[in-house]
């Protein structure tokens, strides 16, 4: 056992150049050394399997691989923590950038209580969406016509950045509007012990909590399949049931590597209608109204459902 009592879980579908970087900024984290990582490889058909597997002979942390076929996050996840160690787990994704402090932060949040549930702070690097590699400046097909006039190179993120020049990282950084309605949102909830609303939080990207919790709740979906989004927030409902207590973990932070998804909204509207359908509640039925833009703030959609109480 660790001397953190902590394991990372970490999938990877086909995005190796994000990958790297996300295990360049993880080698800087503090206290890394006395963390388990597990990263799934959720049947990549890049080079990201040879790649982990030389990355694994030498690195300086206690990393272990697991190549699997390919089923989804929800899959990948629940994988990872099957073979997890430890007794406590962050959940964290393949293209995010980690602070050197996220291990510590998370790490002070869970020491307080074994019902916790933790959302740490997630920034975009939203420039970094034009980039099918951002340390070497490779560009989306859809934008390499305007490598020359843009002046998109000078948002590249090398792993050099990282570990010597982190402000570069830090002076990219943007605020979503989804995690800045969650602040808000945790500011309402703050004398409120109870997670009726905060919940939504639940973010795969940046999330930790007991590994017994987790289990005690049955773990991912893994009915929702290779479907993209909603699996998070599906999982904190069914936490948020349980009476897992959600905090927001400020200092906590990460920054996501934003990149092109097709069709993205058709898939997240999909994924959320098979957790809307799964449990009936009304209270989904008005969240699904904030993510199609009618109700313009997480703190709007709690208003209106709690006067509907």
């Amino acid at each position: 056992m660790t001397k953190e009592n902590l394991s990372i879980i970490i999938p990877t579908y086909n995005k190796l150049p994000r990958l790297k970087l996300m295990l360049a900024s993880l080698s800087q984290v503090s206290n890394i050394e006395d963390t388990e990582v597990i990263i799934v490889n959720d049947g990549s058909t890049d080079a990201t399997s040879h790649f982990l597997s030389e990355y694994a002979k030498n690195a300086k942390m206690d990393l272990k691989v697991f190549n699997v076929k390919n089923e989804g996050r929800s899959t990948a996840r629940n994988i990872g923590v099957k073979n997890a160690s430890n007794e406590r787990i962050i959940f964290c994704d393949d293209d995010m950038i980690l602070d050197k402090d996220f291990v510590k932060e998370h790490v002070k949040c869970l020491d307080l209580s074994e019902k916790n549930v933790i959302h740490g702070f997630i920034y975009s690097l939203s420039f970094l969406k034009y980039f099918s590699d951002p340390e070497n400046g490779v560009l989306f097909k859809e934008y390499e016509s305007e490598k020359g006039k843009s002046g998109l190179l000078k948002f590249c993120i090398t792993s050099d950045d990282i570990q010597n020049n982190f402000h570069k990282v830090e002076a990219q950084r943007r605020t979503t509007k989804f995690e800045k309605d969650i602040q808000k949102l945790f500011a309402m909830e703050e004398q409120v012990q109870d997670s009726k609303y905060t919940w939504v939080s639940s973010n795969g990207g940046n999330l930790s909590m007991y590994k017994d919790m987790f289990l005690k709740v049955g773990a991912f979906d893994e009915n929702m399949g290779k479907i993209w989004g909603a699996e998070d927030l599906e999982l904190g409902y069914r936490l948020h049931k349980k009476g897992a207590y959600f905090c927001f973990a400020k200092k906590a932070v990460n920054y996501h590597m934003t990149h092109v998804r097709e069709n993205a909204k058709d898939i997240h509207d999909e994924a959320f209608g098979y957790f809307q359908n799964k449990y009936h509640d009304e209270l989904l039925k008005k969240l699904k109204l904030y993510f199609d833009g009618s109700i313009h703030s997480l703190v709007e959609w709690r208003g209106i459902c709690e006067d509907e109480n």
